[in-house]
């Protein structure tokens, strides 16, 4: 689950307060909680393109099934881009966040999510998508790398 306000300053510049939890048990994670501020930039806002970069920090907080757990300060980069292939029917998108901790950078996360969205009526839309996770440091007996392929149906405002 992820969750993110964002408070413009400017027309471009904002703040934001973001924040996720996940799970997953192939990974030997029984819960990452992630919390923290930042900045972003909104470089491009048009009916066919969006791109956002944002800075700011994080803080992580790892709970494993059998691993010792695990909680630390990071910083935080993100970019989220969307172009409309077709307008108004095919969008192109692409998400990523990467974590770096400040006091150990094993601790390196990287999450990305890329594929096509087909709006289909009264904001309901289509989308197939990949997404790829890469941990500098997994648990003992984890891959660092994990991908998976989804086909979603979602609803924007």
């Amino acid at each position: 689950a992820y969750i993110k306000y964002d408070h413009f300053f400017t027309e471009k510049l904002y703040g934001y307060l973001n924040g996720s939890i996940y799970k997953d048990k192939f990974k030997d994670l029984n819960l990452r909680t992630t919390i923290g501020p930042g900045l972003g930039y909104q470089l491009f806002e048009t009916d066919r393109t969006n791109l956002a970069l944002e800075a700011g920090v994080t803080y992580v907080n790892e709970d494993f099934i059998t691993e010792p757990d695990d909680d630390y300060a990071a910083g935080r980069w993100a970019v989220k881009f969307d172009h409309y292939l077709v307008p108004d029917r095919l969008q192109l998108f692409h998400n990523h966040e990467f974590l770096l901790g400040f006091k150990d950078t094993k601790d390196m996360i990287l999450r990305t999510q890329t594929g096509l969205r087909i709006p289909l009526f009264s904001g309901i839309n289509a989308g197939l998508q990949f997404n790829y996770d890469w941990d500098r440091s997994p648990a003992a007996g984890t891959k660092k790398a994990d991908y998976g392929y989804l086909f979603t149906l979602g609803y924007a405002l």
